[in-house]
């Protein structure tokens, strides 16, 4: 690098360094390594489209029942769960209410994961 520098010195070109060691790079080589599907997940209110973004560890079947085990019990542990139960909305089968949208392994990346999902989302 400092030679490609000092070519350019006595011009009027100036030189920038680049760093490939951005969060976009961490992410995107981020590899999933083990068989169960976790990352981040939409579920969708069947009545109101409002989307709801979260993370999960366990498989997107396991979650969703979790779902719908929360609104049957009026257990106040998701957001998505008050939301039905609260507006007497609707919530459909799982194909159509809840989709995974990034698979990443648990840890400081589905963090990071999940908080530009939900920054997109609203």
């Amino acid at each position: 690098m400092r030679g490609i520098t000092n070519i350019f010195k006595k011009s009027t070109i100036k030189t920038a360094y680049r760093t490939t060691n951005n969060i976009f790079n961490l992410l995107a080589s981020e590899k999933h390594t083990s068989g169960r599907l976790s990352g981040i997940y939409r579920l969708i209110c069947n009545t109101c489209n409002q989307a709801y973004i979260g993370q999960m560890g366990r498989t997107i079947n396991i979650r969703y029942k979790e779902y719908i085990r929360y609104i049957k019990t009026n257990k106040p542990q998701s957001a998505y769960a008050l939301h039905i139960r609260n507006n007497r909305h609707e919530y459909g089968p799982q194909e159509e209410t809840m989709q995974l949208v990034k698979t990443c392994t648990k840890g400081k990346h589905m963090n990071i994961w999940e908080a530009m999902y939900i920054k997109e989302c609203h």
